[in-house]
């Protein structure tokens, strides 16, 4: 019994643990389906936010007219998202009935297509509802009787039984029961007997309805025969009309009122849709189906025609009662950015580019192909993870797997398009090899023509060819369309026009025929072709034969990058038609996958697991890295390199993630073997960026093979210093360790090479401590012969030790600048300069013995004029070096000039400056002796030019100069002294104050033409006395426009000579004014000035006669009477002209006094009138008044008021 009890609880503990882990799963399940970033294919139930067509669906079953329904767009549109999402809203308010119908089988008859489908149709309606929802349906399905509903059913069959026995045979349970321990005893018998009838009763009616049942789905009736008449019904065509009673049925028993059809549409074929349209009128019209049942067609919208006609339009509004077109959720223009959503939420499409899905989702325009791309993506990466697969090439096979199942399928077993693809790499290798080889046997060929050519020009090979086919006798005449050439001399244009000519015949000794071009331009088969050998002569001329070679290297590298291809590179450098078959063209998306690389060589790590074995999980992952474009750390660890190699391909050497220590220093070891993986790898590191250099300035550090890999890094970045001092950031210590292994490990002729711009000779020439920096002696005869090559010019020499091979290789090849700093060096290390002086002077190198330095030095004389000696403000040289320098015929024009004006010295003789240019600089710079001798000289040359002028217009030059006269110069004839001075008289250029100083020392000139020289000029000429008084000066100056009147101060500078030569002069009134008015003049020569003018010709003017009238009253001059008329009848005032007849009056006939009496005017003229004139009384009318009554001219005067009352006389006397 314990045993027993054990057992059971046993079995009772297995139990509840098996209930715990069911319980376990179904949490865990519940948890991965909210977790899981799958996602699933069928329709969503949530696409319609804003419920826009939802509304319209709602308002279209309201409608009691509309009954057919069309849900219009393409696949993939969401027309049944939107009726899941429908239903899901309104599933408590309308019944709905979800039919979706697909086919992937070949096309039927019309025919049996449509009963297939209407077949298909009823068993979606009738399998959806359980028996007891249609009991009466005559459709037979296979039931799952229940153990429960067996025992069920024989345990009412046998208590009916029973009843029945006891019914007919009373005490039967009785008697059954009384040889067991049960005792039944029934104490009322009415009662026991009336649940007995009943329960039979019940029992047989069920019976009789399940009997009906059974018997009425089993009924049919398809003939029936009367006496003389056979009915017989007809067989349906329409599984519809077959069968329509069970559809009404169907209808009548449930409470569906919404039945959409999914894809129907994709069968073609229009006949369904009408017999459900007959259909659903039927149902609507069934007086037993007391609802509206509405049918909802999801068609693509060219289901009545994929042509766009008026007729199919018509049909398809005709058809539905109300269509509702859908949106496409996603087409081919947004599905990039669906995928590229999706990616992101899960975050599983890192490495992939928006550009990629941009490009790939063009061809996919689906939904549920979108997202089952996405779960296998998912899928594919989780598997296959462990070798860091590429994701772009990883989604790249899954939207080929899923575009093109059937060929991802025979690509397991190596068939099917992609693999025919790969399957002729090795061909199209093999045929771009050949091409190769083709152009580099040409480009030997065009070496060797032009190593061999013998001939220098085109017109040498022309003239060979001519006198060929010509020869010397004229015998041949060749004619060319419509020119003909019989000559050598003639024929000059016979190759330019050949290759044109449609025609050529040639006439050799009297026979005539036709000829080709080869045969002419091969002189009859006798010589190379013409055009090729001027190839060969153009190539000569033009220096290309080493282009030529380097385009012969360039193929030859060519040649073996292409045997290392991959796929894509075979793609890209491929005619189309190569690569792609008409039927494989075709296919637009395999084509992109393959042509941008995205399925390649490497696809069997895409759709099969890795297994370690030649190559270990390090390695494996590590070609992928490269492959994704993913860098791993650089001394990231490689076990199977040989092997590893073997896997990649010359473009997988392009890429930054290939830059790996360990294989670098391996292929380094063995770069015999893998030349152009090392060219292409140093191509990559030589690429300037960020990558490339942080790898370069580790590895160069790290590496055993250091020297082979600056060899090759210089071989091919010629940049490299460029990038090292201009471009990077690097300390200068790191520059100097970057300088030193160029130096050390590249070859000479690459660096000369790595000199781009002179950047590397410019850095070691500015080092100053660049020579302390070659600790590596046995580097130091290198390092001299790349100073050499270069010929480097170090700015600052500078050197801890005299004793430096290096520093003496310097000095003797002349590999330094010119400058103060290092002269000063080697004057103290080779010369005998002892220490450094304030001021540098030539004198110091010429006397310092030291032969390279003075010999560089004259080579580079201007250089070191420039640099060195002009770069003092002051030069103190001695005269005889100066004159040296500037008779340097090395020196230029311009750097004399610097020395000119850096001088304090002044040339005392001028004509010893060899270079008579430098005359003009010297005078400019004011740095020639003030002497005439000089000047003279200088002058004679070229004549007053601007030189003169700015000289002659220091002050100082003339102030010197005028302290000789320039007459007294014995050297020069007297000619040329006056041309000299009529130079500086008519120079317009030289300064007032200058020419007024200078002008003392002139030739005295009789005659000088004065009209062309500025006033202040003369004034200097007349002043200093170089225009001498003669009538020539004298007339000179009166013809000049001027208010000064020169000509009289001309006269005021020699009044004797004037006045002796006064008779030769012919002066007017106005000249006569000045004169009188001239300090310069006494009293008898202004009274021997007026008496040279007749009287006739002196001015009548009131100015002129008042001065002369002053003369002779102030002087007591007698004048005669013609000199008295003139004045009495000049302006002079009154007064005077009393003055005048007073002095005179004595000696006057009283007819004299009468008439000049009237000359004075009134009152003194009435007086001769015998008028009583009142005169003003004062001296001279006092005295005039006496001496007329003296005359007894007048009678009598008298005072009167204070004036002179005159009475005349009546008549006057005599």
């Amino acid at each position: 019994m314990k045993a027993k009890l054990l057992f059971h609880l046993g079995n009772f503990l297995i139990l509840i643990i098996k209930m715990v882990e069911k319980l376990h799963i179904f949490v865990n399940s519940k948890n991965n389906t909210s977790n899981n970033i799958y996602e699933s294919l069928v329709p969503s139930d949530n696409v319609d936010p804003e419920g826009t067509y939802s509304k319209a669906l709602e308002w279209s079953l309201q409608n009691k007219e509309i009954k057919n329904v069309a849900l219009s767009g393409p696949y993939g549109s969401g027309k049944s998202s939107l009726l899941k999402t429908f239903e899901k809203k309104n599933s408590n308010r309308y019944d709905f009935m979800n039919i979706s119908l697909l086919t992937t089988q070949a096309e039927s008859s019309d025919n049996d297509a449509v009963q297939t489908l209407e077949k298909s149709i009823l068993q979606q309606m009738f399998y959806k509802v359980k028996d007891e929802k249609i009991p009466f349906s005559r459709f037979k399905r296979i039931k799952n009787v229940k153990e429960s509903s067996f025992f069920y059913w024989l345990l009412t069959s046998s208590l009916f039984l029973f009843c029945i026995t006891e019914l007919f045979k009373t005490g039967f349970l009785k008697k059954l029961l009384s040889s067991t321990f049960f005792v039944v005893e029934v104490t009322n018998q009415q009662l026991y007997k009336s649940i007995i009838v009943a329960y039979s009763i019940t029992f047989l009616l069920v019976f009789l309805y399940l009997s009906y049942k059974m018997i009425y789905k089993n009924l049919r009736l398809s003939k029936i025969t009367l006496k003389n008449t056979t009915l017989e019904v007809m067989a349906e065509k329409s599984v519809f009309s077959k069968y329509i009673d069970e559809i009404l049925y169907f209808f009548e028993a449930t409470k569906y009122n919404v039945v959409y059809f999914e894809d129907l549409d994709r069968f073609k074929n229009l006949e369904i849709f009408e017999n459900l349209r007959e259909l659903n009128s039927l149902i609507n019209n069934s007086e037993k189906i007391r609802r509206k049942v509405t049918f909802i067609y999801a068609i693509k919208d060219d289901m009545f025609g994929e042509k766009d006609k008026l007729e199919t339009s018509r049909n398809r509004t005709k058809f539905f009662d109300f269509i509702l077109p859908v949106v496409p959720i996603i087409n081919s223009s947004n599905s990039g950015e669906v995928l590229k959503k999706k990616l992101k939420n899960e975050n599983i499409g890192l490495g992939i580019t928006e550009s990629f899905i941009s490009d790939i989702t063009i061809f996919i325009d689906d939904m549920r192909l979108l997202k089952n791309i996405f779960n296998e993506f998912v899928l594919y990466k989780s598997n296959l993870g462990s070798i860091n697969l590429i994701p772009s090439t990883l989604l790249a096979m899954i939207v080929y797997k899923n575009i093109y199942p059937s060929d991802f399928a025979k690509l397991q077993f190596n068939e099917g398009m992609v693999f025919t693809i790969f399957e002729k790499k090795n061909e199209l290798i093999q045929k771009r090899i050949n091409a190769i080889n083709i152009d580099i046997g040409e480009v030997e060929l065009k070496i060797s023509r032009v190593e061999q050519e013998s001939l220098n020009s085109i017109e040498d090979l022309t003239t060979a060819y001519l006198i060929a086919i010509f020869g010397y006798h004229n015998n041949v005449t060749v004619y060319m369309d419509n020119s003909s050439y019989n000559s050598a001399i003639h024929g000059s244009t016979l190759f330019s026009s050949i290759e044109s000519a449609r025609n050529i015949k040639v006439s050799r000794n009297g026979n005539t025929r036709n000829y080709s071009k080869e045969e002419i331009l091969t002189v009859f088969n006798t010589r190379e072709n013409y055009y090729l050998r001027q190839e060969a002569i153009t190539n000569k001329i033009d220096n290309r034969l080493n282009v030529l070679k380097v385009e012969l290297q360039q193929l030859k590298e060519l040649k073996e990058e292409v045997k290392l291809w991959s796929m894509i590179d075979i793609i890209q450098q491929s005619p189309f038609n190569d690569i792609f078959t008409e039927d494989i063209a075709n296919e637009k998306l395999l084509v992109f996958l393959l042509r941008n690389g995205h399925i390649d060589e490497t696809y069997h790590q895409y759709i099969t697991y890795f297994y370690p074995g030649s190559l270990s999980i390090e390695d494996m992952r590590f070609i992928m890295s490269v492959k994704n474009q993913e860098i791993l750390p650089s001394n990231y660890n490689l076990i199977k390199i040989q092997q590893l190699i073997e896997k990649l391909y010359a473009n997988d050497f392009k890429r930054p993630e290939i830059l790996n220590i360990t294989l670098i220093n391996f292929i380094i070891k063995n770069a015999s073997e893998y030349t152009l993986f090392l060219k292409l790898i140093m191509v990559q590191l030589s690429d300037e960026t960020d990558t490339s250099t942080q790898f370069v300035d580790i590895f160069r550090k790290s590496t055993i093979h250091k020297e082979k890999f600056i060899e090759e890094l210089c071989k091919e970045w010629t940049g490299i210093w460029k990038f090292v001092d201009l471009k990077s950031m690097y300390p200068e210590a790191t520059k100097e360790e970057y300088l030193l292994d160029i130096l050390y490990y590249g070859s000479i002729e690459d660096i000369q090479l790595l000199n781009i711009d002179n950047v590397l000779l410019n850095y070691i020439a500015n080092k100053d401590n660049f020579l302390d920096l070659l600790l590596d002696e046995s580097k130091h005869e290198k390092v001299n012969e790349i100073f050499l090559s270069l010929q480097i010019k170090f700015k600052v020499i500078s050197s801890s030790t005299a004793d430096n091979k290096v520093l003496k290789h310097i000095y003797l090849n002349n590999l330094y600048e010119i400058n103060r700093q290092n002269i000063d060096l080697l004057l103290r290390i080779y010369g005998n300069l002892t220490r450094e002086t304030a001021h540098h002077i030539y004198d110091s190198i010429l006397n310092s013995n030291c032969t390279e330095l003075i010999d560089y030095v004259e080579e580079n004389i201007n250089h070191y004029i420039s640099n060195v000696y002009l770069a003092q403000e002051i030069i103190h040289e001695d005269e005889a070096v100066l004159m040296i320098l500037l008779n340097n015929s090395g020196i230029t024009l311009e750097l004399k000039q610097g020395i000119i004006q850096k001088q304090e010295i002044m040339i005392a003789d001028l004509t010893q400056i060899e270079d008579t240019e430098l005359w003009s600089v010297l005078l400019v710079n004011n740095r020639m002796l003030p002497t005439w001798e000089n000047l003279i000289g200088y002058l004679e040359k070229y004549n007053l030019d601007d030189a003169a002028i700015v000289y002659l217009n220091q002050t100082n030059n003339c102030e010197e100069l005028s302290k000789n006269i320039l007459t007294n110069l014995e050297s020069t004839s007297g000619k040329e002294l006056k041309y000299i001075s009529i130079m500086i008289i008519n120079s317009r250029n030289i300064s007032y104050e200058s020419f007024n100083i200078i002008s003392k020392s002139l030739h005295r000139f009789i005659h000088y033409p004065l009209n062309e020289l500025p006033i202040q000029r003369i004034q200097s000429l007349i002043n200093n006395r170089i225009l001498a008084l003669s009538p020539e000066n004298f007339s000179e100056l009166k013809q000049l426009d001027s208010d000064l009147d020169l000509q009289i101060l001309l006269i005021e500078k020699e009044p004797q000579k004037f006045i002796e030569q006064l008779s030769v002069y012919n002066l007017t009134p106005e000249e006569i004014v000045l004169l009188l008015r001239s300090r310069f003049f006494n009293a008898n020569e202004k009274w021997k000035i007026v008496q040279s003018i007749n009287v006739s010709d002196l001015p009548t003017e009131l100015e002129s006669a008042e001065i002369i009238t002053k003369l002779i009253l102030e002087n007591e001059i007698e004048i005669n009477t013609e000199f008295l008329d003139y004045l009495m009848e000049s302006q002079i005032s009154i007064e005077s002209k009393l003055r005048l007849m007073l002095s005179l009056i004595k000696d006057m006939e009283n007819e004299e006094i009468m008439v000049n009496l009237t000359k004075l005017g009134s009152p003194f003229s009435d007086i001769t009138e015998r008028k009583r004139p009142l005169l003003d009384s004062n001296v001279l009318t006092q005295k005039l008044v006496e001496t007329l009554s003296q005359r007894d001219l007048i009678s009598s005067y008298k005072d009167e008021r204070g004036a002179i009352r005159v009475h005349t006389k009546q008549r006057m006397n005599g």
